[in-house]
């Protein structure tokens, strides 16, 4: 598995208080969200209805698969 470890710098702990003000998202939801907008990242997939309410992310939720062909309605 291809796994980045990224470093928690000062720019991600203050851009994440942004969000947390900005959108009141909980501390380590506002980090998730800090760390996308550095890495430049847009899509995130959650079960986590909080991250609705930010701004230029596009969510993907379990949901989204019910009706689908997935390993777990597939019918051999």
């Amino acid at each position: 598995m291809d796994l980045t470890i990224l470093p928690l710098t000062l720019a991600i702990v203050q851009a994440s208080a942004e969000v947390r003000k900005d959108v009141g998202l909980l501390t380590n939801d506002s980090f998730v969200v800090a760390f996308m907008r550095a890495q430049g990242l847009t899509h995130l997939a959650t079960a986590n209805g909080d991250f609705d309410r930010v701004g230029g992310i596009a969510i993907y939720k379990p949901t989204d698969l019910a009706g689908q062909d997935t390993p777990a309605n597939l019918s051999v």
